[in-house]
């Protein structure tokens, strides 16, 4: 997995939080090296959401209470509408 400490396309960095480009997560997704936790609220899930395999989706306002519920047996790839809310999660599960 090719990740980065510097965002690529955010204009601010969390400490602790590393970046992987859409291309390289696209890859692990296929690959099944990696899951994808999408953070987005319902309303915005169901406008556009990402159909593969390993994608999980638990809105930010109720991660706390499906923390049991998120797999630790591959690298997780975090995904919002602009990256805020992402970058807060992985922090947070750091």
């Amino acid at each position: 997995m090719i990740i980065s400490r510097i965002p690529a396309f955010q204009t601010f960095n969390i400490y602790g939080v590393e970046h992987i480009l859409p291309e390289n997560a696209f890859e692990e997704l296929q690959n099944g090296k990696a899951i994808l936790l999408d953070v987005r609220e319902e309303s915005e899930f169901m406008i556009e959401f990402i159909p593969l395999k390993d994608v999980i989706h638990f809105p930010m306002s109720s991660i706390m209470d499906n923390l049991k519920n998120i797999p630790a047996d591959k690298p997780i790839i975090i995904v919002c509408q602009g990256g805020v809310r992402s970058a807060k999660v992985a922090n947070m599960l750091s």
